[in-house]
C-alpha cells in the first residue's frame, strides 16, 4: 500500500468500521479525571494495532516525524500514529474520548502517567505492566493517560478552564502519584506539560513520582521510596531455585532492613543515563505542542497573566527546577555509586533543592558501598531543611579493589552534617563486618 492509498485508507469505510466494530461506543464518562485506562483495556489496543499497523504509513511530515511516510510496524509506533490512525477517527462520531469506547462506567485513576507522545507504544505498555507489578496493585486499577481520557475533539472544554482545574490536576489529585516514562533520550524533560505536571508533586508530598524506562528491551522501575514487591521475600542472588517463601510478605521485623536491599537489587540496573538529563531540567525551557499551553503554564508558575508573554527567568522557575532536579539526584545516587553522583554534581543539587526534605540512600550493595572520602561527599549532600534521614551500609568486601572500611571516623563526620531539622534518623549496619565504636 503506498502513501496516496494509505491516505485514501486512513478515511475509507473500511477502517472506520474495523475501528468501531473493534472499540463499539460504551457510555459517556463526564468527568475526564474519570476516564483512566486499565491494563487490560489498554493491551487491547495493543492487539488491534498489532493487527492493523501494517496497512498504516506516518502521516506527519518530516519535520515533525522521522518515520515520515513510513509504513508502520509495532516496532516504531507511538502515541502519535495510535492517535491518528485510531483515537480520533474512532471517536468522531460521538464525539467522546477513547476510554468511553472501552468503559461503561467511572474509572477513577490509581496512578498517572506522565510521558512523550514520541515514545514507543510498546515500550508505554512494557513499562506500565512492570509498574503495576512493582506496585502490586490489582487487576482493575488503572493509569490516567490523557490521549485516551480527553474527547480530542472538543479539546477546548477540558483546556478554557483555569489551569489548577484541568483535568490534568484533577486526576493527579485522585492519584497515588505520578509514573514518568522516559524514552532513551528523555525527550519529557523538554516537554514543558511533563515540567507542569512534575511540579505538582511540590505541592503534595504525599504523591509519590515513579520512574519507568526500557533497557534492553526491559521495562524497569524506580520506585519511590520502597515497593510493595520489595517488601516480599525474594531468592538470594545467584540461587536457580526458589526458596519456599519466595513472594511472601517479609514479616514485620525484616522489612525495614531486608525491603530496602530489595529495592536496591531489583533497580541497581536502571539505565541511570536516562536519569542525567534530569540534572539539567529547566522547565522555562520546555516546548509545547501548542505555544499558548506553554505560555499559559510559565504565566501560572510565575503568577502573571495568563496571556502575557512567558518571562525568560522566574525565581518561581528556579524553585520548582531545583526541586525537580533534587528528586532526579536522590535516585541516581540511590541506583548509582557515589563516583558517579560525584561525577554528575548530586550533592550541590540536592543541597539546592531545599524543599525535598527527605533522603533515603540503601548502599547495602557492597560493591557501591562509600568509604572514607564518599561518605563526607554524602554529608556534603545534607540540606539545612532535612527532617528524614535514612541511611544502609554494608563494609565492602575484601574481593573488591579499593575498598575502604566503614569505621568511627565516618560515621563522627557523617553525625557532624546532620541538620538540627532532623526528625526520624535510622542508620542501618547490620551488614557491616567490622567493628565500629560510635
Amino acid at each position: 500500500m503506498g502513501c496516496q492509498s494509505s491516505q485514501e485508507f486512513h478515511s475509507s469505510i473500511e477502517h472506520q468500521q474495523t475501528l468501531l466494530s473493534a472499540f463499539p461506543f460504551q457510555s459517556y464518562i463526564h468527568q475526564t479525571e474519570h476516564r483512566a485506562l486499565t491494563l487490560e483495556q489498554l493491551a487491547q489496543i495493543v492487539r488491534f494495532a498489532s493487527g492493523q499497523c501494517s496497512k498504516w504509513h506516518d502521516r506527519a511530515p518530516a519535520r515533525l516525524s522521522n518515520t515520515s511516510g513510513q509504513r508502520l510496524a509495532l516496532e516504531i509506533l507511538n502515541l502519535y500514529h495510535v492517535s491518528d490512525w485510531m483515537i480520533r477517527p474512532a471517536t468522531r462520531q460521538m464525539n467522546c474520548s477513547f476510554v468511553e469506547l472501552l468503559a461503561a462506567t467511572e474509572q477513577v485513576p490509581n496512578w498517572y502517567i506522565s510521558h512523550w507522545w514520541g515514545n514507543l507504544f510498546c515500550d508505554l505498555t512494557k513499562c506500565l505492566s512492570k509498574h503495576a507489578a512493582v506496585r502490586l496493585l490489582p487487576v482493575e486499577a488503572s493509569y490516567w493517560i490523557c490521549a485516551f481520557a480527553l474527547r480530542q475533539h472538543c479539546l477546548d472544554l477540558d483546556f478554557n478552564v483555569d489551569l489548577m482545574q484541568t483535568s490534568f490536576c484533577k486526576a493527579i489529585a485522585l492519584s497515588a502519584g505520578i509514573v514518568l516514562v522516559l524514552d532513551s533520550q528523555s525527550q519529557a524533560f523538554t516537554k514543558v506539560w511533563c515540567a507542569f505536571e512534575l511540579s505538582l508533586l511540590d505541592k503534595d508530598e504525599s504523591k509519590l513520582l515513579d520512574v519507568a524506562a526500557v533497557h534492553h528491551n526491559e521495562a524497569m522501575i524506580l520506585a519511590d521510596g520502597v515497593a510493595e514487591y520489595d517488601k516480599l521475600a525474594q531468592d538470594t542472588p545467584g540461587e536457580k531455585s526458589h526458596s519456599n517463601n519466595f513472594g511472601q510478605p517479609l514479616p514485620a521485623w525484616m522489612v525495614s532492613f531486608a525491603a530496602p536491599f530489595n529495592k536496591t537489587q531489583r533497580e541497581k540496573t536502571f539505565p541511570l543515563q536516562i536519569l542525567e538529563s534530569g540534572l539539567r531540567l529547566r522547565l522555562e525551557c520546555g516546548h509545547a505542542s501548542v505555544e499558548a499551553d506553554r505560555r499559559r503554564i510559565l504565566n501560572h508558575l510565575s503568577k502573571r497573566n495568563s496571556q502575557a508573554l512567558p518571562l525568560a527567568m522566574h525565581e518561581n522557575y528556579d524553585a520548582i527546577n531545583q526541586s525537580l532536579r533534587a528528586m532526579f539526584a536522590a535516585a541516581i545516587w540511590q541506583n548509582g555509586d557515589t563516583c558517579l553522583a560525584k561525577d554528575k554534581g548530586a550533592a550541590e543539587v540536592l543541597v539546592a533543592g531545599t524543599r525535598r526534605n527527605v533522603l533515603v540512600l540503601d548502599f547495602s550493595d557492597e560493591r557501591r558501598n562509600p568509604g572514607h572520602q564518599e561518605i563526607a561527599y554524602l554529608s556534603s549532600a545534607l540540606c539545612p531543611n532535612l527532617q528524614v534521614l535514612d541511611l544502609a551500609f554494608a563494609q565492602n568486601h575484601e574481593k573488591f579493589s579499593n575498598c575502604q572500611a566503614l569505621d568511627d571516623a565516618c560515621i563522627q563526620c557523617l553525625s557532624r552534617a546532620i541538620p538540627p531539622t532532623i526528625t526520624k534518623l535510622r542508620l542501618d549496619f547490620a551488614r557491616c563486618r567490622s567493628r565500629m565504636v560510635a
